[in-house]
């Protein structure tokens, strides 16, 4: 599967795998966030595995990072039955995202790991029915 802009989204039964790369811009954020809560299987997920694992860097500016936040908060009114957990090991990465998300939503839980199936079995672990896909 190729990698535009950035991400790639793999629609999974009850799960939406977002895979980022590169060097990665609010920008792209923002359009992936779009196009997940235009599509008509957005209503039926229960969890989105955000994977950075690929992403070189990450530039956000405060302005996006708002728009994103917003963005975000109304998906949670429109599905609020999804849990979003992250994968990543890079600890300036890890920091940055965890900076942004508290920047307007300070009561956010973050959950990050190592892998994709680390975060899998975090979301079996949680409760949330996913399949494996992708």
């Amino acid at each position: 599967m190729e990698i535009a802009l950035g991400y790639v989204l793999c629609w999974e039964p009850r799960c939406l795998w977002r895979r980022y790369s590169g060097r990665l811009t609010g920008q792209e954020i923002v359009s992936s966030l779009r196009e997940i809560c235009a599509d008509p299987r957005f209503d039926d997920i229960r969890a989105i595995i955000s994977d950075f694992g690929a992403v070189e860097g990450l530039v956000v500016s405060e302005d996006e990072a708002a728009l994103i936040a917003a963005l975000q908060i109304g998906a949670g009114f429109t599905n609020p039955h999804i849990r979003i957990v992250q994968v990543a090991t890079n600890a300036t990465l890890v920091a940055e995202l965890t900076r942004l998300v508290h920047l307007f939503e300070p009561s956010i839980r973050l959950s990050f790991h190592a892998t994709v199936a680390d975060a899998r079995a975090w979301l079996r672990a949680e409760g949330v029915a996913i399949a494996s896909g992708c």
